[in-house]
């Protein structure tokens, strides 16, 4: 198709993905021209063919939105279409009620009680001709593993991760990778390892039903979030801040807050040999117990 050269914008170049080849789906880096419709298509002149059409893809690397909604069929519409051109849809006969909705990037927010259940159900979408992924609310992983006809199943692979938040952070963030990798390779995740950058304590904070410490110099019980110092002084809030306020152990604490762990598989004959290290160390530090203010006009050195 001719275009007058004051029509066409030349030698532009795209190396984020952000558009897919009409022709076969998949992500496009490269030059590109652009007409004065808003079509894109491949090459840095109309003359510098083959001209593929290309199509803006919903979500870039980072997993930010480029569109909200787009067509049901990548390979039987045209690649202009943007939501809210609603003119444009009306001169190409196209039926707004049939375009899809695509799944949004939603960072999680456990709620308290899955702090208590040290951990909680983690949702992912992974296009399915790229090697990107975002993080999705549950209601849309059920519209992608359902193929709800309302959303763009067809692009889109759902996955759930548990995620451990909570409990001895070390052992939180081995659990994690571990789970991760196992996902990873169960369902061939090619970067998926990669997409949390090495942070698999994202999320992790310590919490406490009420059972464990009181409020340093007044007593009464603490529900909430609780972090440990380097001098193992115990404060509230998720991380150190100059209001956080010191906490002590309850004088009739028992170690029974959190639930019994889940019984291990019995080992093979061959597991059976193998030298399990000891957890435990040599010598356990003291634990401090909550004296009662004296009476008198003496002030507290917590911070609030």
């Amino acid at each position: 198709m001719y275009y007058p050269k004051s029509q066409i914008k030349t030698n532009l170049y795209t190396e984020d993905e952000k558009y897919i080849r009409s022709d076969n789906n998949q992500p496009y880096k490269g030059y590109y021209y652009q007409t004065s419709k808003g079509e894109s298509y491949t090459g840095k002149t109309p003359d510098d063919g083959p001209n593929i059409l290309l199509i803006p893809d919903p979500v870039d690397a980072d997993g930010n939105q480029f569109i909200e909604k787009i067509a049901p069929s990548l390979q039987n519409f045209d690649s202009s279409i943007v939501i809210g051109q609603s003119e444009y849809l009306t001169l190409k006969n196209i039926d707004l009620g049939q375009i899809k909705n695509i799944p949004q990037n939603i960072f999680p927010t456990p709620q308290p009680q899955d702090y208590i259940n040290e951990s909680f159900v983690r949702y992912f979408a992974k296009k399915r001709n790229a090697v990107k992924y975002l993080e999705i609310d549950k209601k849309t992983y059920d519209k992608l593993f359902s193929q709800d006809s309302t959303y763009l199943f067809e692009l889109y692979r759902p996955l759930k991760l548990n995620w451990q938040i909570s409990g001895d952070k070390a052992q939180s963030y081995q659990t994690n990778e571990t789970q991760t990798s196992l996902l990873a390779r169960r369902e061939r995740l090619e970067g998926f390892i990669e997409y949390f950058k090495g942070n698999f304590n994202q999320l992790y904070a310590l919490y406490t039903q009420g059972n464990t410490y009181v409020i340093a110099n007044n007593g009464k019980p603490y529900t909430g979030f609780y972090h440990v110092m380097g001098d193992g002084q115990v404060m509230t809030g998720k991380t150190h801040t100059n209001k956080g306020i010191n906490l002590v152990l309850r004088e009739d604490y028992v170690e029974q807050e959190n639930p019994p762990l889940k019984q291990e598989p019995s080992l093979t004959a061959g597991e059976e040999n193998i030298p399990i290290p000891s957890t435990t160390p040599s010598s356990l530090p003291s634990r401090p117990s909550y004296t009662p203010p004296s009476s008198g006009n003496s002030t507290s050195n917590s911070s609030y």
